[in-house]
């Protein structure tokens, strides 16, 4: 008998769930690491918080018959119960997890872009993703109540008593009560969303006709989501001083959570299988998980974050173990009709791989590695690197994306270019020189944002590109040559790219 199906005969999902919540949205980010997590009188009150919220929203969701669009709702009513009503962050410009954004996006008394950020993120990382990692461990349970009528209403008043009390001690130690009048409005918009809940269609993220991607798609695109909302509202308000800035980056992350919840729900999910489902959790946390790590060396923080190496090692593990679990939970004739696209000559599937590295082709083992490896130094170069490291951190990252953005339509991109009169030589090299133009660009903008040097060829993007681009022609033309003189697999073209960008920088 297995680890994790001793541990289902051990622990009913209900009790999983109370412990679960609080450890994903405090301890494994980092917000209160191990020292902090596990004092006593923090850990009854992180519990007792996070657990019988979570436990409470999932009943709700269940008793009324609803899916994940009710779900997401009630998260949303649970971070605004916690950050706004609780602890007041919403309103408290000195609160000691504001940091800038106190000041900026700051206007009548309240923390607009911090309140936009931590309502999403409960949503997703306090409600959506324990309950979703406590299902797939239980799937036979999945549909079904995990607490009495008698238990539900303990743990409703449980709740409600750790929050009346956690204003009052918040109040008093910091010294600030929030405005009536928005405290109140802040109050509506939870029996808002509570009641939006009650009356979401339950087949909300089931209407898509599109067809299934693999699970890798989907575990790419939540990681991708995660560090694009790190980005705007971790880092951009501490570079955009300009006039309506603060409305611009609601703006982005508003557009973020839309479009990746409209992106998402194309699918149809009704052929989904449970690794689509581990693929989306997996995503989010990971970004959790490397960084963890890294918040033992960051020599600005005043907690002290002793513990979290072993924090992330663990949840790695669990994560894997869960991984496992599901995947062989899973008919493998199922399985095979969602293979990957990206052919990196692997065998049936490329997720099952991804969840037993061990297992994969030593090339693919010394890709993986350097991945992981230009991963985390983009992101420690990102938030602890000099102008210089931050401007080719960021820059890498946005040439990343839009390399991913022309993979996702590249058929769209494939049927207009096919319309071009011209020979199949002068396309590649025209297409190659626009992708030269868009990367100089990026590298140069930011860094006349962070106030680099020596990143771009010329302080003038026009001499910029008269310098950079016979370079960039010159190796186009010679892709193009190389690749149809010879049949090459897509991970030796990534090589060869490789080469080019080396000879870029030694010229």
């Amino acid at each position: 008998m297995g680890l994790i199906r001793r541990l289902q005969l051990s622990f009913s999902p209900a009790l999983v769930l109370f412990f679960l919540s609080p450890m994903i949205a405090e301890l494994l980010s980092g917000s209160s690491p191990p020292v902090e997590f596990f004092n006593p009188l923090s850990f009854i009150m992180l519990i007792s918080l996070y657990g019988s919220g979570a436990i409470i929203m999932r009943e709700l969701k269940i008793r009324w018959k609803k899916g994940i669009g009710s779900l997401l709702l009630l998260g949303a009513a649970y971070g605004i119960i916690e950050e706004g009503l609780m602890v007041a962050s919403f309103f408290n410009p000195n609160w000691p997890d504001v940091g800038i954004l106190g000041v900026f996006g700051r206007w009548l008394d309240v923390n607009w872009v911090w309140a936009l950020e931590l309502t999403v993120y409960h949503a997703v990382v306090s409600i959506v993703v324990p309950i979703f990692l406590v299902e797939l461990a239980y799937p036979e349970l999945r549909s079904k109540s995990w607490v009495s009528n008698k238990a539900l209403k303990f743990l409703i008043s449980l709740f409600v008593g750790v929050v009346c009390m956690g204003f009052i001690l918040v109040s008093v130690s910091f010294d600030y009560w929030p405005p009536l009048l928005q405290y109140v409005l802040m109050f509506l918009l939870a029996v808002l969303l509570i009641y939006l809940a009650y009356k979401f269609p339950a087949n909300w993220a089931r209407v898509g006709s599109k067809p299934l991607r693999s699970p890798l798609f989907f575990g790419l695109i939540s990681l991708l989501s995660m560090v694009a909302g790190a980005i705007i509202f971790g880092i951009l308000p501490y570079f955009m001083h300009f006039q309506f800035s603060p409305v611009i980056v609601i703006f982005l992350g508003l557009l973020l959570i839309f479009g990746v919840l409209g992106f998402i729900r194309r699918y149809n999910w009704r052929e989904a299988t449970d690794l689509h489902k581990f693929a989306l959790v997996a995503g989010i946390l990971l970004p959790f998980i490397a960084i963890a790590p890294l918040q033992e060396f960051d020599p600005n923080r005043t907690d002290n974050p002793v513990g979290m190496s072993f924090v992330g090692l663990i949840s790695l593990v669990l994560l894997i173990l869960l991984g496992w679990k599901v995947k062989k939970r899973i008919n493998s004739d199922m399985r095979s009709q969602y293979k990957t696209k990206f052919k990196f000559n692997l065998s049936s599937s490329v997720f099952d791989r991804v969840l037993c590295i061990l297992s994969l082709p030593r090339i693919m083992k010394v890709f993986a590695v350097w991945f992981l490896a230009i991963l985390i130094l983009t992101v420690h170069w990102i938030f602890n690197g000099g102008a210089n490291d931050r401007t080719i951190g960021f820059s890498s990252l946005i040439c990343g994306f839009s390399s991913l953005f022309i993979w996702r339509f590249r058929a769209q991109l494939e049927s207009r270019v096919n319309r071009w009169r011209w020979r199949p030589k002068t396309k590649f090299i025209f297409l190659g020189g626009i992708g030269a133009l868009w990367v100089e660009f990026v590298f140069w903008l930011f860094e006349r944002i962070f106030n680099a040097s020596s990143i771009a060829a010329s302080s003038n993007l026009l001499l910029d590109w008269l310098i950079t681009m016979p370079w960039y022609l010159m190796m186009t033309y010679l892709l193009w040559y190389v690749v149809n003189k010879y049949l090459f697999s897509i991970f030796e073209l990534l090589l060869l790219g490789g080469f080019m960008s080396f000879g870029l920088m030694v010229f």
